[in-house]
């Protein structure tokens, strides 16, 4: 079936012509503007040449100049953009051709005809777990049609069966069918005009710090450009706010015609896997970035990813078909805790369930099904596949030379770190989302009769942990939605229906309820301590338990200061006023006095022992060495104390985060060690 078959719905057809319309207004807006400054810009310089003129003396002469400095001003600020460069961001893909991917490229051709579109101008491979096309943004684009380029990621290659792949495809042909496309072209102009204007300020906004009668005048003119400011803004939220809601009725056309092309079974178990794929992929790319300060670096992240993919499908219990996890809704489910369901107006894709029930709507069923892995179809997929491992790699800056590490060597290294990052079945996943709460812990103890680990662990507590996770994420959209109503008009919440209006009332009864519930929770809390505390007795086992709970509240405190250090330090990135300086250094270095105790007792802690490189211990040492430094003269910062206090507090910021994580584990350890010990007590 041709995809012309298949036009865009109707609404599509309208969001398109608004999107349009905003566009054309912003346009006419811009015009206008335009016009109105032109016209304040040829007064000034009339005013302040005739003030010249009139009489010529030194005061008339700086008025003159500054009146005509002003009017300029104000027409360089709304035409600046035109002299702007847009950054290009050097791209991370491999361009392949036909001759080297005839396999691929046969299967491009086939979509090709059956979606009726044009051969892309160009293909690429990045490394990612997408594939997009995309055209060229720059003015001429405006004028007429640019070229077509298809970018497919090697990580969703790496992920899914030929089927899906092509399906997958399919969908981004079906957006280079869309003439809704030039819209996006007409976007990203307005948004890169509203944005030079908004947001790069540069010199025009340091000039108001000059003084007389230019300073005045320079001061003056940034209240109209605040003006024009806050106008472009509000078309920014306009445009954008039309352009997403067409993009997101688009992804549901081009979703049809991928299932035009396969069936909709290739695409919508494809969307499911995708989730899935990318979080093994992030679980290889979190490794290496909890192995930094080792600087290592992997052979080949692709094996690493199908690695990970197998061993997270035995760990959830997924069925596999074929090669690859057989991803359900429920997979995608257990993650998502919240009750709360709205139309993010700024979303520019459909939720991924609502884009699988429309494409179960569309009916089209699959008309071929193969288990055959989509990255078979490559040539020279293992030297691909490196390639695009040393281009990520390349972009990541080390304090030292990078060692790379074979596939073997990362099995090992992701062994010890997923057993590190995961606790013992017999909690049921109770811990996976919350720490153990600060509590008393030499309150008296009741005597825990009868009570089981299976009941202190149950689902039932579980699901509180859950329930309470839901809750601040949804108290979190609500603050939103309460104060800004261009976020959501209306929303759904536990299946009821209520208006922007109604998201205060419903905050005031969720802050309750997350109130009660964490009372629930920490109560459960404080009974699991008193249970394992009365076996640890039970058993004659050397008391450790108080020292484990205490040794995790000191890495707390830890943390603590780690976000006070991240927020006291904040004015050092910024252009900040002398005396402002003096005061906030007076801030740092009640904060510093902490962190130097805090980095002197982690050189003495067991809990660090062969955690930790010894290398940051040296760096410590160095910043401990230099005593009190000053950190900034009248002059400006002393960048070698700036440097060194930097790398400290990075150093301890690692620390902390590691530290918390290692007293956590060795906590929950020992807990599930006296659970094992002793189901019953009583």
């Amino acid at each position: 079936m041709n995809h012309q078959s298949i036009p865009p719905s109707k609404k599509a057809v309208a969001l398109a012509r608004r999107a349009m319309v905003s566009i054309v207004l912003f346009g006419l807006s811009y015009l206008l503007l335009l016009g109105l400054v032109l016209s304040v810009t040829l007064a000034c310089i009339w005013a302040g040449g005739a003030l010249i003129w009139y009489k010529p003396q030194l005061v008339t002469v700086i008025t003159g100049v500054g009146l005509a400095a002003f009017g300029l001003f104000l027409l360089v600020y709304m035409m600046k953009f035109l002299f702007r460069k847009e950054k290009k961001e050097e791209e991370k893909a491999i361009e392949v051709h036909p001759e080297d991917q005839p396999a691929l490229f046969a299967m491009i051709d086939d979509i090709v005809k059956k979606t009726g579109t044009n051969f892309p101008h160009k293909v690429y491979l990045n490394h990612e777990v997408n594939a997009s096309v995309s055209i060229h943004t720059g003015y001429r684009s405006i004028l007429y049609p640019r070229r077509k380029y298809l970018t497919i990621g090697m990580g969703l290659i790496n992920s899914v069966t030929a089927t899906e792949l092509k399906a997958v495809l399919a969908h981004e042909f079906g957006h280079f069918s869309q003439k809704s496309m030039r819209v996006g072209v007409y976007v990203h102009q307005a948004n890169y005009v509203i944005y030079d204007m908004v947001h790069n300020k540069g010199r025009y906004q340091a000039s108001g710090d000059r003084k007389g009668i230019m300073g005045f005048l320079v001061h003056k003119a940034s209240y109209v450009t605040g003006g024009i400011r806050w106008i472009q803004s509000k078309w920014y939220h306009v445009i954008n706010r039309n352009f997403m809601a067409l993009s997101r009725e688009m992804e549901f056309h081009a979703d049809t015609i991928a299932a035009s092309v396969t069936g909709y079974e290739p695409l919508s178990s494809a969307l499911l896997r995708l989730a899935f794929a990318s979080h093994a992929m992030s679980e290889v790319l979190n490794l290496y970035e909890y192995k930094g300060a080792q600087a290592l670096t992997s052979t080949n992240l692709y094996a690493e990813q199908e690695h990970l993919a197998g061993r997270l499908a035995a760990y959830y219990q997924m069925p596999l078909r074929g090669s690859f996890a057989d991803v359900g809704p429920d997979f995608i489910g257990r993650f998502r805790h919240s009750l709360l369901v709205f139309k993010d107006q700024w979303a520019s894709h459909p939720e991924l369930m609502e884009r699988i029930e429309r494409l179960e709507q569309s009916g089209f069923t699959a008309k071929e099904a193969s288990t055959t892995k989509a990255n078979s179809l490559l040539h020279n997929l293992e030297a691909l596949q490196e390639q695009l491992t040393d281009m990520v790699f390349a972009g990541v800056r080390y304090n030292m030379a990078t060692s790379k590490i074979s596939f073997e060597e990362f099995v090992q290294l992701y062994r010890a770190y997923f057993e590190e990052q995961t606790y013992d079945q017999v909690f049921n996943g109770y811990y996976d989302e919350k720490h153990p709460p600060i509590f008393d812990l030499d309150e008296p103890m009741w005597q825990p009769e009868g009570i089981t680990a299976a009941e202190l662990f149950a689902p039932a507590q579980v699901a509180k942990v859950h329930a309470l996770r839901g809750l601040q994420e949804d108290i979190g959209s609500l603050s939103a939605i309460a104060a800004n109503s261009a976020m959501a008009q209306s929303f759904d919440y536990a299946g009821q229906r209520y208006q922007q209006k109604d998201a205060a009332a419903l905050l005031s009864r969720l802050n309750e309820e997350l109130k009660e519930l964490n009372s629930e929770l920490i109560d459960n809390d404080f009974e699991i301590y008193a249970w394992c505390l009365h076996r640890e007795e039970e058993i004659g086992e050397r008391p450790l338990l108080k020292t484990l709970y205490r040794q995790l509240y000191q890495m707390y405190e830890w943390q603590e200061l780690s976000t006070d250090l991240q927020t006291c330090l904040q004015f050092i990135s910024q252009t900040t006023p002398y005396e402002q300086i003096v005061q906030n250094m007076r801030v740092v270095k009640v904060v510093e006095k902490k962190m130097k105790e805090f980095l002197l007792d982690a050189k003495e802690m067991a809990l660090f022992d062969g955690q930790v490189d010894p290398g940051m211990f040296l760096q410590a040492d160095r910043y401990l060495a230099a005593g009190d430094m000053p950190y900034y003269t009248r002059s400006g910062y002393i960048n070698e104390q700036i440097l060194l206090l930097s790398t400290a507090v990075s150093i301890y910021i690692h620390l902390a985060e590691k530290g918390q994580a290692l007293a956590k584990k060795h906590l929950t350890d020992y807990k599930a060690s006296l659970a094992e010990a002793a189901p019953v007590l009583g």
